[in-house]
């Protein structure tokens, strides 16, 4: 088997953003066949990026709003018996409100509610139990999670936040 790959991390910050991209890169391969090592996808990639500044003052403290949006990318894994994965993407947004020590942050993951697999295998299964066993392998997965809405409110005990 070889296995050849790397990654790169790269991230851009200013006083009203920032940015981060990492990508991982791999290709796999059994040396006797040149197929790909089952699960293995050859590149993954994750994106995020905010933007934050003060919107306005309440008590003379300012309020510090933050939108931030990230992306993820898995490319087709190879699977035994020859066959490929579906790719997957994900979008993530989020938007928070910060004044001295509390914080409401509303995310919202899946955004695009894309119906992904979050993996996918391929192997013999029997789920009935009145007919014969098959020896013949089936594609199976498990599904990614649906659009997620999420709200918190924190209160730092420490003092304010920055």
């Amino acid at each position: 088997t070889t296995r050849v790959g790397g990654s790169v991390s790269a991230r851009v910050r200013g006083d009203f953003f920032d940015g981060t991209a990492n990508v991982a890169l791999v290709n796999a391969r059994f040396d006797d066949t040149g197929l790909g090592v089952p699960y293995v996808p050859d590149f993954v990639l994750r994106n995020e990026a905010a933007l934050f500044h003060d919107l306005f003052e309440v008590e003379q403290s300012p309020v510090r709003g933050r939108l931030g949006l990230g992306v993820s990318a898995v490319s087709p894994r190879a699977l035994p018996y020859g066959q490929t994965s579906e790719p997957t993407v994900d979008l993530d947004a989020g938007v928070a409100a910060t004044w001295r020590f509390l914080e409401l942050n509303v995310e919202a993951r899946n955004l695009a509610n894309l119906e992904n697999r979050s993996a996918e295998y391929v192997y013999p299964s029997h789920f009935d139990r009145d007919s014969a066993p098959s020896l013949v392998p089936a594609r199976h997965f498990s599904a990614a999670p649906p659009l997620g809405v999420f709200a918190t409110l924190s209160a730092n005990i420490g003092g304010e936040l920055r």
